[in-house]
Protein backbone atom coordinates (compact mmCIF):
# COMPACT_ATOMS: atom_id res chain seq x y z
CA UNK A 1 0.00 0.00 0.00
CA UNK A 2 2.90 1.86 0.95
CA UNK A 3 4.03 1.95 -2.94
CA UNK A 4 0.97 2.62 -4.11
CA UNK A 5 0.47 5.50 -2.82
CA UNK A 6 4.09 6.76 -3.41
CA UNK A 7 3.75 6.11 -6.96
CA UNK A 8 0.74 7.98 -7.04
CA UNK A 9 2.51 11.09 -5.05
CA UNK A 10 4.95 10.95 -8.04
CA UNK A 11 2.08 11.11 -10.70
CA UNK A 12 0.32 13.94 -8.93
CA UNK A 13 4.22 15.51 -8.41
CA UNK A 14 4.80 15.16 -12.23
CA UNK A 15 1.06 16.31 -12.92
CA UNK A 16 1.95 19.69 -11.14
CA UNK A 17 5.17 20.63 -12.89
CA UNK A 18 3.44 20.01 -16.35
CA UNK A 19 1.37 22.39 -15.15
CA UNK A 20 3.59 24.78 -13.91
CA UNK A 21 5.56 24.19 -17.45
CA UNK A 22 3.21 25.03 -19.83
CA UNK A 23 1.73 27.80 -18.24
CA UNK A 24 4.96 29.19 -17.76
CA UNK A 25 7.36 28.47 -20.96
CA UNK A 26 4.38 28.26 -23.15
CA UNK A 27 1.42 30.56 -21.92
CA UNK A 28 0.93 31.75 -25.55
CA UNK A 29 0.85 28.42 -27.34
CA UNK A 30 -1.54 25.59 -26.60
CA UNK A 31 -0.97 23.35 -24.32
CA UNK A 32 -1.67 20.00 -26.52
CA UNK A 33 1.04 21.71 -28.57
CA UNK A 34 3.63 20.69 -25.52
CA UNK A 35 5.42 16.86 -26.33
CA UNK A 36 6.73 15.35 -23.42
CA UNK A 37 9.93 12.80 -23.57
CA UNK A 38 8.08 8.84 -22.84
CA UNK A 39 10.26 8.01 -20.06
CA UNK A 40 10.53 10.95 -18.46
CA UNK A 41 7.45 12.09 -17.94
CA UNK A 42 8.13 15.99 -17.27
CA UNK A 43 10.97 16.58 -19.56
CA UNK A 44 9.29 18.60 -22.17
CA UNK A 45 10.39 17.53 -25.92
CA UNK A 46 11.68 20.94 -27.04
CA UNK A 47 9.59 22.31 -30.52
CA UNK A 48 11.24 20.30 -33.86
CA UNK A 49 12.76 17.42 -31.92
CA UNK A 50 11.73 14.39 -32.44
CA UNK A 51 12.18 11.13 -30.23
CA UNK A 52 13.89 8.14 -31.37
CA UNK A 53 12.56 5.05 -29.01
CA UNK A 54 14.46 2.61 -30.37
CA UNK A 55 17.74 4.33 -28.50
CA UNK A 56 16.01 5.13 -25.30
CA UNK A 57 17.32 3.24 -21.76
CA UNK A 58 14.88 2.95 -19.17
CA UNK A 59 16.32 1.27 -15.94
CA UNK A 60 14.81 1.23 -11.98
CA UNK A 61 17.27 0.69 -9.32
CA UNK A 62 16.63 0.91 -5.38
CA UNK A 63 18.87 4.26 -5.38
CA UNK A 64 16.71 5.57 -8.28
CA UNK A 65 16.18 5.57 -12.22
CA UNK A 66 18.52 5.76 -14.67
CA UNK A 67 17.35 6.83 -18.08
CA UNK A 68 18.77 7.88 -21.14
CA UNK A 69 16.74 9.13 -24.19
CA UNK A 70 17.48 10.88 -27.64
CA UNK A 71 15.87 13.18 -29.82
CA UNK A 72 16.44 14.20 -33.08
CA UNK A 73 15.78 17.67 -34.98
CA UNK A 74 16.02 20.05 -37.38
CA UNK A 75 17.53 23.37 -35.79
CA UNK A 76 20.58 24.42 -34.37
CA UNK A 77 22.34 23.43 -31.03
CA UNK A 78 21.83 26.84 -29.66
CA UNK A 79 18.39 26.77 -30.14
CA UNK A 80 17.72 23.70 -28.26
CA UNK A 81 19.95 24.51 -25.51
CA UNK A 82 18.00 27.66 -25.33
CA UNK A 83 14.66 26.36 -24.77
CA UNK A 84 15.53 23.51 -21.86
CA UNK A 85 17.59 26.27 -20.44
CA UNK A 86 14.50 28.32 -19.82
CA UNK A 87 12.03 25.09 -19.83
CA UNK A 88 13.83 23.50 -16.92
CA UNK A 89 14.03 25.72 -13.97
CA UNK A 90 10.46 25.84 -13.99
CA UNK A 91 9.66 21.88 -13.62
CA UNK A 92 11.96 22.31 -10.82
CA UNK A 93 15.77 21.66 -12.49
CA UNK A 94 18.73 23.57 -10.87
CA UNK A 95 21.23 24.57 -13.16
CA UNK A 96 24.94 23.58 -11.29
CA UNK A 97 28.14 25.07 -12.17
CA UNK A 98 29.38 21.68 -14.44
CA UNK A 99 26.25 22.37 -16.53
CA UNK A 100 24.28 19.75 -15.17
CA UNK A 101 20.24 20.06 -14.00
CA UNK A 102 19.76 18.68 -10.52
CA UNK A 103 16.24 18.05 -8.80
CA UNK A 104 15.46 16.58 -5.79
CA UNK A 105 17.74 13.29 -5.43
CA UNK A 106 18.30 13.40 -10.07
CA UNK A 107 20.83 14.43 -11.61
CA UNK A 108 20.21 15.61 -15.33
CA UNK A 109 22.40 16.03 -18.31
CA UNK A 110 21.75 16.97 -21.49
CA UNK A 111 24.40 16.55 -24.36
CA UNK A 112 23.97 18.37 -28.38
CA UNK A 113 25.59 17.15 -31.17
CA UNK A 114 25.33 18.49 -34.60
CA UNK A 115 25.12 15.39 -36.88
CA UNK A 116 25.14 17.01 -40.61
CA UNK A 117 21.86 18.61 -40.90
CA UNK A 118 20.49 17.43 -37.77
CA UNK A 119 21.14 17.89 -34.32
CA UNK A 120 20.83 15.18 -31.66
CA UNK A 121 19.76 15.68 -28.58
CA UNK A 122 20.94 13.11 -25.47
CA UNK A 123 19.46 13.54 -21.88
CA UNK A 124 20.72 11.48 -19.00
CA UNK A 125 18.86 11.45 -15.69
CA UNK A 126 20.57 9.59 -13.06
CA UNK A 127 20.67 9.34 -9.30
CA UNK A 128 22.64 11.91 -7.74
CA UNK A 129 25.68 10.14 -6.00
CA UNK A 130 25.82 9.69 -2.32
CA UNK A 131 27.72 12.43 -0.80
CA UNK A 132 30.95 11.03 1.35
CA UNK A 133 31.52 11.80 4.96
CA UNK A 134 33.80 13.55 7.19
Amino acid sequence: MHKTSAIKSMSLLALLRNLVFLTSVFSAQPALAQAFFNAVEDLPLAPGLVQTLDQDIFFESLRGRIVTVFAYGEDGVIVYREFYKKALPPLGWALQADGTYSRDNEVLQIDFKARGRRTEVRIRVVPMKAKKGP
